[in-house]
């Protein structure tokens, strides 16, 4: 071999162990690498590599990530309220007695003073309503209550009312309901009304306090069920408590006749829907 010859392979050698560096390859390498790789890369790449690796690598990578991360959940939440018990004993007047004759008849849960006071009855749904052919409907259920005034010329108030004794002093009881009353039999004169009141009496029965709502009379709207309540707080020395309908005819504290000659009070009203809540 000549000197020629030995010095040309000695740079090729030499640009072969440049090619080997282990620190920073720069450039583009194509190639299929078939087997288990064992080991650990440090450096820095540059360049394009495409290859497909078909078999095991095990290595380690050291690195760090930083980035953001966001999510959403979706889902249904559901709450319970819990409502405050009814004091009333057939609020709906649903539970009515019938009569021999297949009349429906007031439950025994309610009181009706002046006992002997004839005007009030129980109402069914489908019913033909007084001085017209329209049918009632009952709100809830399928019966309501009627009261209306007794005809007698005289004033009177019928209140038909369920009651507790030795309520609480201090403790907060609201009344509430709905009623309405119809285009064809409606209230006519100011003295003339219902409303729902509490009232409460000392042991002698002498009246202590008397809470109402407001009123159904000639300026409420016809044919539309209202809704009407009243909250009241026990005053002291209270034997017993009521929860009262009550209907006037012929009011005098809002100027009716009181001799016995007071015919304009026309109107009924209905009830639906009633309930006694302590707050």
């Amino acid at each position: 071999m000549t000197q020629k010859s030995l010095t040309l392979l000695s740079i090729v050698s030499i640009l072969a162990l440049a090619a080997c560096g282990d620190d920073d390859t720069t450039g583009t390498t194509t190639g299929t690498t078939t087997g288990t790789t064992t080991g650990t890369t440090t450096g820095t790449t540059t360049g394009t590599t495409t290859s497909t690796t078909t078999g095991t690598t095990t290595g380690t990578t050291t690195g760090t990530t930083t980035g953001t991360t966001t999510s959403t959940t979706t889902g249904t939440t559901t709450s319970t309220t819990t409502q405050p018990d009814n004091l009333l004993a057939d609020g709906g007047f649903e539970d009515y007695d019938v009569d021999k004759k297949g009349a429906a008849l007031l439950s025994t849960d309610w009181f009706v003073y002046p006992a002997d006071n004839p005007a009030y009855a129980i109402i069914l749904t489908d019913t033909e309503l007084y001085n017209s052919t329209d049918l009632f409907e009952a709100p809830a259920g399928d019966a309501g209550l009627k009261s209306y005034g007794p005809w007698w010329g005289w004033p009177a108030e019928l209140s038909i009312y369920q009651e507790w004794e030795a309520p609480t002093a201090g403790d907060i009881f609201t009344f509430s309901g709905s009623s309405y009353h119809h285009a064809e039999d409606p209230f006519t004169a100011i003295h003339t009304y219902g409303q729902l009141a509490i009232k409460f009496f000392d042991e002698s029965w002498n009246l202590i306090q008397h809470e109402t709502s407001d009123r159904i009379d000639l300026n409420t709207a016809t044919n539309t069920w209202v809704n009407l309540s009243v909250t009241a707080t026990v005053p002291t020395g209270v034997a017993i408590m009521q929860a009262s309908i009550t209907q006037w005819q012929c009011d005098p504290v809002e100027g009716a006749d009181d001799s016995g000659n007071c015919w304009d009070g026309n109107g009924a009203a209905y009830w639906d829907q009633l309930s006694f809540v302590a707050n």
